[in-house]
């Protein structure tokens, strides 16, 4: 039982540690996405300016709205987890934290 607890801590530690880690690279691809997304659909569509100006638009507004009220949850959801770790709270198994994840 001791084992299984300390393997679970261990393997959401290391879960955590990679988030953190992978935050600069994450924060490179995410600045990047905005174009990527627009690119790409205009790769498969073609638009003619009206609508490239609606593309735009309408791209950057959801890039917006995910700053604003997608990510700010992803980042709590993160630091509560990492809280009741630190706690001990999450004893039982990984299921109970992935249940409490977020969905996209």
């Amino acid at each position: 039982m001791v084992l299984i607890n300390f393997l679970l801590r261990f393997s959401i530690f290391l879960l955590i540690i990679t988030f953190i880690a992978s935050c600069s690279s994450t924060r490179l691809i995410y600045t990047l996405a905005e174009k990527f997304i627009k690119d790409e659909v205009s790769f498969f569509v073609y638009l003619d300016s009206k609508e490239e100006v609606i593309l735009n638009e309408s791209v950057s507004e959801v890039m917006i709205w995910h700053r604003t009220f997608i990510l700010p949850n992803y980042a709590k959801f993160l630091k509560d987890t990492a809280a009741k770790l630190e706690a001990n709270k999450y004893n039982k198994t990984v299921e109970i934290i992935f249940k409490n994840m977020p969905v996209l």
